[in-house]
């Protein structure tokens, strides 16, 4: 139900996106809205189910779980039959979700296309005894989805005038053709998100004042802070520390509360009066677990039913999700419980039981290599105005268009997801990555391959990852690989060609023209131009004096950072680099690009300017022929000083 998702779960998958260590998370429910909404606009249908399997399931209740177990149920090839006791389907994200959240077209156009795969819908069809229903069906299974449709209450004392109503009362009259009469004046009491949507739903049916009182502070507030920040925006009030001690006529009385030294609310002696034409309590709901008093040996706690793993109740056939079993109760969460119900109820009809796939290794932010991703900002919806806000009940958060949609996917860094860069292919100093066709991703040669991790460091979204080579003994084949390749999608750079592919060979042959210098240890030395500095780079790169490279570069480039003005690298003096060295070189490259931002190249020598090249090191940045021309670019005053330098 993208439609339906996208405007009403709370994106917990946001908050683990490794964007937002960039810039921000990318905007997936923004994005699911979008294709959910595209879909309704262009009919699109799913594929046919599987074929029949001559299996019956009887799902309880066409709310979000009910549904995204029918829908999971049917395409799996078992007959669906959804009862549901209310007059129409969607459950508590029809009479509990406000219409200026999720406008009920499009959660009609959801249901419908689940119901077109076969499933049949039974309204005003209320079950009292599973079991009965299950054998009068008959029904092979049963999905119990009822949701928390019984308010919670608390005691209030009030007088007989005083008008005492309870959240779901409200939002369920909304679906009625007369609205509820709740006055000029409103008091909710309650801090969820049930009581932000009446508060809200109070100040579009026509209240001067909307008032929520809540006992604890902002901090503690269950409801979802952007909620609670719309709320407010649109001029609900909340009362803070307070509690309802007494309800009028068209009064209320409220306690202040204060915090101990553990932070929990406490009772003041200190009480305030406020006007109040009705008081709407927004405490909590329950389930009707009536259905289930003849089901024997049934485990129910606090009100909800225990379930197993596979999310079946302690009798055979009978399983639970959604508002019935110990979760959250979110939508996310009780569509969540239908897709892994159906699945176990499927191996269950079929005698067996389902075993979830071994997860992916979690592509963690570290492994990322982000200097290869340009800067995007989220794209944020648009919002209705202001005033259209609180005087009707139209859609307040507006969609993206299709260009802001695809501008926000492509904000994906495709994390532990090859998508075809050519990276790996292009650095790779062995010929040891083979690339087998757009969509087919790559190869690894690990008879070329010698672990020099060039591949896995130049990765942007992670998807190498090195393990230790296991010894071969003599005469037996080789345990195991050094490098393992994720899944991934299309490439966006070309590759060198077979010529290329050869050139590099030589350049790295130990018997071919580039041979290590005599001198062990990489000389650094820097003289400035103006307000331009050159370091230069001479000698030897490689694995043994890497680290020593890297401090000795950030030192010459933190001073300049100092200073002002640009760094010009002058690599005429660097006699050889070895693959690892490669790698150094990029890493110290970034990491002083990060410090510094102004980072030139210049002056390499034939022979290793062609192991840069052929490595797609070139396409990260501009190699100047000379140390004349990168001062040039850095700045007019710089090459001027240059020149004087060079005639003095």
């Amino acid at each position: 139900m993208p439609a339906v998702m996208g405007r009403v779960c709370y994106h917990p998958c946001e908050g683990s996106c490794n964007r937002a260590q960039l810039d921000s998370a990318v905007g997936i429910n923004s994005v699911e809205r979008f294709l959910g909404d595209e879909a309704i606009k262009r009919g699109w249908a799913f594929d046919d189910p599987a074929p029949y399997s001559g299996k019956r399931v009887l799902v309880v209740g066409a709310g979000p779980s009910g549904l995204s177990a029918a829908y999971h149920l049917a395409r799996l090839g078992h007959a669906v039959t959804i009862r549901e006791a209310g007059p129409m389907a969607g459950g508590m994200m029809r009479f509990g979700i406000p219409s200026y959240r999720l406008p009920r077209d499009v959660l009609d156009a959801e249901v419908r296309r689940i119901l077109d795969l076969g499933v049949e819908l039974e309204l005003n069809a209320r079950v009292d005894d599973i079991l009965e229903a299950m054998a009068d069906g008959p029904f092979d299974a049963a999905f119990l989805a009822v949701g928390a449709h019984i308010a919670k209450r608390a005691y209030i004392p009030a007088n007989e005038a005083a008008k005492i109503l309870d959240a779901v009362q409200v939002l369920r009259g909304m679906e009625g053709e007369e609205k509820p009469l709740l006055g000029r004046r409103v008091v909710v009491y309650g801090g969820g998100n049930t009581a932000i949507d009446v508060a809200r739903t109070a100040k579009r049916l026509g209240a001067e004042e909307a008032m929520i009182v809540y006992r604890r502070t902002r901090e503690k507030m269950p409801a979802h802070d952007f909620e609670v920040q719309e709320a407010l925006e649109e001029g609900v009030l909340i009362k803070w520390l307070s509690t309802i001690k007494q309800a009028g006529e068209q009064s209320i009385t409220i306690e202040k509360m204060a915090l101990d030294e553990k932070g929990v609310p406490q009772p003041t002696g200190e009480f305030e009066t406020l006007e109040a034409d009705s008081v709407v309590l927004a405490l909590g709901q329950d389930v009707d677990l009536s259905l289930l008093s003849r089901v024997p040996d049934l485990e129910v706690t606090d009100g909800v039913v225990k379930v197993g793993p596979n999310m079946m109740t302690s009798h055979p056939g009978v399983f639970a999700g959604g508002d019935m079993v110990p979760a959250e109760r979110t939508v996310t969460v009780a569509i969540g419980h239908g897709k892994k119900a159906a699945r176990h109820i499927d191996a269950w009809l079929r005698g067996g039981a389902w075993q979830p796939g071994e997860k992916h290794e979690v592509a963690e932010f570290g492994k990322l290599n982000t200097w290869y991703y340009s800067d995007a900002s989220k794209t944020v919806r648009p919002v209705l105005d202001m005033q259209k806000r609180i005087t009707s009940f139209d859609e307040v958060v507006m969609a993206l268009d299709e260009g802001t949609a695809l501008f926000e996917a492509r904000r994906c860094l495709s994390c532990g997801n090859c998508f075809e860069c050519d990276n790996c292919y292009g650095v790779c100093p062995d010929n040891a990555v083979i690339k087998l066709g757009p969509g087919k991703r790559f190869r690894f040669n690990y008879d070329y391959c010698k672990g020099c991790g060039v591949c896995a460091a130049e990765c942007p979204c992670g998807a190498i990852r090195m393990v230790p080579e296991e010894i071969r003994p003599p005469g037996r084949a080789a345990a195991g690989p050094r490098i393992v390749r994720a899944a991934g999608g299309r490439g966006r750079h070309a590759p060198p060609g077979p010529r290329g592919r050869r050139r590099l060979s030589r350049a790295f042959s130990t018997i071919g023209p580039i041979q290590p210098s005599e001198r062990e240890k990489m000389a650094l030395q820097a003289r400035r131009y103006a307000n331009a500095l050159v370091v230069d780079v001479a000698g030897r790169l490689d694995q043994d004096n890497c680290d020593a490279f890297r401090a000795d570069l950030m030192v010459h480039v933190e001073q300049s950072a100092h200073d002002g003005g640009s760094v010009v690298l002058d690599l005429s003096g660097l006699e050889y680099v070895s693959s690892a060295g490669l790698r150094c070189f990029m890493l110290a490259y970034r990491q002083a690009k990060a410090q510094h931002g102004r980072i030139l190249v210049a002056a390499l020598q034939p022979m290793v300017a062609e192991i840069f090249e052929i490595s797609h090191f070139n396409l990260v940045f501009q190699v100047f022929p000379t140390v004349r021309e990168a001062l040039a670019a850095a700045s007019s005053d710089a090459a001027a000083s240059y020149d004087k330098a060079a005639v003095a």
